[in-house]
């Protein structure tokens, strides 16, 4: 949270601009869930899946955080305002926006919105955006970024070092962005179109053709990947193990793999969860069994290949995104990686990312991997850290007001949103 001077002294900023906002709303606007907050309240955003939903035969529907409430989340119909992480549903994300002003508190007329949006969004969304936040919406002010920008501007501003690598692997895609003295080389950021989305929809498609046929619920499923689902450190000797070529039986190498997820049957269980080892099957239940799917799906991460993509895993990625920039910015940006999105948080991820990594790096090189700060998650942090950025006086210098906007329009917004992020 940010401290109390720092927030009196970037509205101080904002006043000296003529804005009438009092307050500022950060909103990361991920493809997968929104993550939002007023800069100086006490906690954590508040986290708004972007999606709608509409059981069958039934005329209500649910957006936002009301698709909790569905009883039966099997029958449901989801629409997402985000297709393949650009938002192309503009009445839908409005919707969706009006629920999460609603679950802040939020007044837009009152308020300077920091948005966070993908990188490498083309102008038409932009433009898109703007308008909608602006005339729609009526926010007061309006400031546009990216999460990978705020997060290594907030880790220069936090460490004093010179420069850093945001590895961004969230819903939609993966980024690999450099960064050198505080600002982004875009020349150098690397992306690879995989994200959490893709991860789980492999999921269901092993566990469609193996066990049970869970596509019709894509919640459900990524609530399996997201308990049950694991980093191999050598997954080829896992493979090679399962099929009798290794030191432990394939039984035996099979069971300890074996994890078991109790299915919800939504009357008397509504959410599943991955059952102990110590605990017995629930009678009259059914339970899911698998195993070397826990591991082949975040597997792509380094092998996308595996899935029939042609492109590079996370830590080629990372090495082609150094191997772009000057020879005097790479010791910094390998002893600062910093990896944050949801599908960074798979067990033995980061041990696995280094291990792979090593032998693409000079070994006179340091090489070390950051998780974001303590009280802050991989899935929030870009928030907490465009949080910080918004209490900073220098906020004031990307802010654009409606009074601006109305008189010199996108042209005002589209160099302020460069000059901030990508």
């Amino acid at each position: 949270m940010a401290a109390p001077s720092a927030v009196a002294a970037a509205q101080a900023a904002l006043d000296s601009l003529g804005s009438t906002a009092t307050t500022t709303l950060v909103v990361d606007n991920g493809g997968g869930s929104i993550k939002a907050g007023l800069v100086g309240a006490d906690g954590t955003p508040v986290m708004v899946p972007n999606v709608a939903a509409k059981p069958h035969a039934v005329r209500r529907s649910y957006v936002g955080a009301e698709v909790a409430e569905a009883t039966n989340r099997n029958r449901l119909y989801l629409r997402r305002p985000v297709d393949r992480g650009y938002v192309t549903n503009w009445n839908l994300e409005t919707r969706i926006w009006s629920h999460v002003l609603r679950d802040t508190g939020a007044d837009p007329s009152a308020s300077t919105l920091l948005m966070l949006m993908p990188m490498f969004a083309p102008p038409s969304i932009a433009v898109d955006a703007v308008e909608t936040l602006f005339e729609d919406l009526g926010f007061a002010a309006l400031a546009l970024s990216t999460p990978p920008a705020m997060v290594g501007r907030d880790y220069m501003a936090r460490t004093g070092e010179p420069g850093c690598l945001v590895l961004d692997a969230g819903f939609s895609f993966t980024h690999a962005l450099p960064f050198f003295g505080g600002t982004p080389v875009t020349s150098a950021v690397r992306r690879l179109d995989l994200g959490g989305k893709a991860l789980s929809n492999h999921l269901a498609a092993l566990l469609s053709y193996r066990t049970v046929d869970l596509r019709r619920d894509p919640m459900l499923v990524t609530h399996i990947k997201e308990t049950c689902c694991t980093v191999a450190s050598d997954y080829l000797s896992v493979v090679k193990g399962l099929s009798g070529d290794g030191p432990a039986s394939p039984g035996e190498l099979r069971n300890s793999l074996t994890a078991r997820y109790l299915l919800p049957n939504y009357t008397t269980v509504r959410e599943g969860r991955m059952l102990a080892d110590s605990e017995d099957d629930p009678e009259n239940m059914q339970v899911l069994r698998f195993a070397l799917e826990r591991l082949s799906v975040p597997e792509l991460l380094f092998h996308p290949s595996d899935a029939g993509l042609d492109e590079c895993g996370v830590h080629e990625l990372i090495a082609d995104a150094v191997a772009a920039t000057p020879q005097l910015m790479r010791i910094p940006l390998y002893n600062n990686i910093i990896a944050v999105g949801g599908s960074t948080l798979f067990p033995g991820f980061l041990p696995r990312l280094e291990a792979d990594l090593r032998p693409l790096v000079e070994a006179s090189y340091d090489l070390t991997l950051h998780r974001p700060p303590p009280q802050e998650s991989a899935i929030d942090h870009a928030w907490h850290a465009a949080s910080r950025f918004a209490a900073s006086p220098a906020f004031s210098d990307h802010i654009v007001t409606q009074a601006q906007f109305a008189e010199e329009g996108f042209s005002r917004i589209e160099s302020f949103f460069l000059d901030l992020a990508l």
